[in-house]
Order: structure tokens, then C-alpha cells, then sequence
């Protein structure tokens, strides 16, 4: 594992080693300045990268985004292609790092983008263009090892972007409502891609549903596991890899951008108003993805079954196992390194 864990580091044993993973250069918390590595997490300020559990401070000064799209290319490079390689890349961009300096890039990328009116805007479009230049470092590894013609590979994200008006990140979710931490489609629908020689099907846009949850019976239906999941999680595997074969189509990328356009138009019909702070909103997000008509009043038996089965749903979940800020845990106290420190008290 490469980059970004956030699962928990209360004890080594919540960690990247202790939780399956061979190896772990990252960090632990949520973010990371993208140059000296420490992480602001009021009221705590600490040092937060590690090799395994050995903390990395020769990597003070290197960018976050090289320093694990290399550490990924010499996992690659160091691969017995013989054997299966399950490589979690985790990438600290294009999150926002600590307040004091939000958006960080290299100047001379920055510099590509000074057209931008935006400067914030300006600095993100460096952080993402870092970002494309690190895919493209692991893709060319994949290839000169010749592991890319049995390769799968998913980039995808796990939230909408935080805007400029509403954090210290200046991403878009344009022309969905809402950001992260929202419910509204812009908090919750995440874009993604998808890319394997061995997908039957030509390039194009995916339409079907899809939850974060259908990626591991998905990839282990792909690469050929044997190991039952339902156990573990009750999901219907993904069909994005049902049928598989060998076989290259080349690729309409302006036919691909056009297919996922999202279409606001209500064609004449009238918006309603959500107010959910007063009764519950009800959308049809295949044909109103903008979420601009709320149909909870025209389709009550609908909203009553969704609020049933959601209901239903609460009662047996496991409630979340994270706990709150443990002031423990606050770095003074561990010479200003985000630690372990349950394995210490």
C-alpha cells in the first residue's frame, strides 16, 4: 500500500502492516502538508509519514504526490510478475493539506496554469496535473514490466470535492448540488474509470449503480478468487467485469466525454423547492440528477417504502467503530509525531 491510510492508528494493529498489507509508505490521518508531511488536526500538529511503522523524515522537503507515485513504481519494478500484485495507491491529492497553506504544487507547475484567473484554482489544476502525470508513471511501469496486458486498473474517489466557498479546497462538482460531507449528488457521486485489456466490451460510459462496497466482490470475481464474501459483506458482485476477454478497441475519448455529460435540463418541467430541514426530499436522480424537483409529494408511497427500508437498515447496522479525538494522542506529547499511543499508555 502507497499514500493516504485513515482507518485508524490508535494502535499498530488498526495500521497498514497489521491490517494484510506487505509493505506501507504514507500516512496515517486524514491529510498531510505535501512538503514537510505534518498534519494540523487541532488542537494537535505533528509529523505523519512512515515506512512501514518507521517514520520517514529523509522525505521532508519531496512532494507528496512523487514521492508515492515513485514508491509505486519501484513496487512494480521489484514485482515477480509470476505472481499477483494487488497495488493500493492512496494518493494525498488533490486533497486539501494543512489550513495555514491548503493547496500545494510545485511552482513551476503552478506556473502551466497561470491562465486561470482563480489562484486557488490555479494551484488545483497543478495538484491534479501532478496527479495525471503520477498515473501515467504507473501505467509505463506496468507496461516495461509487460504486467499491463493482465492488468486492471481503478481510479476512482470516495466523495465530491469541497469548493472554494466552502473549505480550503477549490474543487467543482458542477452541475451537481452539493460537496462533501453533503447528501445531495455532489457530496456523494464519485466519478471513476475503469481500464483493462481485458474488458470484452469497448471503451465507453458506464451507466449501471455502483457502491464503494462492490469493489471487493468485483476485483475478486475478476482476478479468478475463490474466496467467499458474502460472509462478509451482502452486496451483488459488480458487473462491471462480468464478461472478460482479450481484446483492444481504440478510443473515442471526445465520444466518451460527450456520453458522460450530465444534462440539467428539466425539459419544462417545473422545479420544487427541497427544504430539508422541514420534511424529508424525495428525487429522481436518473432523470433530475441535479436534484432541481423534488417529487416527494407527487410519489408518497415511494418516499414510505425508502424511509422504511432505511429504518431497517439503521436497526442492524454496526454502529461506527471510530471513537472521538483522544487528546492522548496529541503529538506534544509523542515529540510532535502523530503515533501509535495506545501501545504506549
Amino acid at each position: 500500500m502507497v499514500g493516504k491510510w485513515h482507518l485508524g492508528s490508535y494502535k499498530k494493529e488498526y495500521t497498514p502492516i497489521y491490517r494484510g498489507f506487505e509493505s506501507h509508505l504514507g500516512y496515517w490521518t486524514g491529510h498531510q502538508d505535501y512538503f514537510d508531511h505534518t498534519d494540523v488536526d487541532p488542537p494537535g500538529w505533528g509529523f505523519d509519514m512512515r515506512r512501514n511503522m518507521e517514520l520517514a523524515f529523509d522525505l521532508h522537503g519531496q512532494y507528496s504526490t512523487d514521492v508515492y507515485a515513485q514508491e509505486a513504481v519501484n513496487i512494480i519494478n521489484n514485482h515477480n510478475s509470476s505472481t499477483p500484485l494487488f497495488l493500493y495507491l492512496a494518493h494525498a491529492a488533490v486533497h486539501s493539506g494543512n489550513p495555514y497553506d491548503p493547496l500545494q504544487a510545485p511552482s513551476d507547475t503552478i506556473e502551466k496554469f497561470s491562465y486561470i484567473d482563480n489562484y486557488k484554482r490555479q494551484k488545483f489544476a497543478a495538484m491534479m496535473s501532478k496527479l495525471d502525470d503520477s498515473v501515467g508513471d504507473v501505467v509505463n511501469a506496468l507496461a516495461k514490466k509487460n504486467m499491463l496486458e493482465n492488468s486492471i486498473i481503478v481510479f476512482s474517489t470516495d466523495n465530491g470535492g469541497v469548493p472554494v466557498e466552502f473549505g480550503d479546497n477549490a474543487a467543482s462538482n458542477y452541475p451537481l448540488r452539493g460537496v462533501k460531507a453533503t447528501l445531495w449528488e455532489g457530496g456523494l457521486r464519485g466519478v471513476g474509470l475503469l481500464w483493462s485489456p481485458l474488458l470484452k466490451q469497448s471503451a465507453r460510459v458506464a451507466k449501471q449503480f455502483m457502491h464503494i462496497s462492490d469493489w471487493l466482490p468485483t476485483l475478486l470475481t475478476a482476478a479468478g478468487g475463490n474466496v467467499s464474501v458474502t460472509s462478509v459483506i451482502n452486496s451483488p458482485t459488480g458487473v462491471a467485469l462480468k464478461s472478460i476477454n482479450i481484446t483492444l478497441t481504440p478510443v473515442n475519448m471526445l465520444s466518451l466525454r460527450h456520453s458522460a455529460e450530465i444534462n440539467c435540463s428539466m425539459q419544462n418541467k417545473e422545479e420544487i423547492a427541497c427544504k430539508p430541514l422541514e420534511e424529508t426530499c424525495l428525487f429522481d436522480i436518473i432523470q433530475d440528477p441535479c436534484e432541481m424537483r423534488n417529487v416527494a409529494k407527487e410519489f408518497p408511497k415511494i418516499l414510505e417504502d425508502m424511509e422504511n427500508l432505511l429504518a431497517k437498515y439503521n436497526n442492524s447496522a454496526i454502529p461506527p467503530g471510530n471513537m472521538p479525538l483522544d487528546p492522548r494522542g496529541n503529538p506534544k506529547f509523542w515529540n510532535y509525531v502523530w503515533t501509535n499511543f495506545g501501545d504506549y499508555i
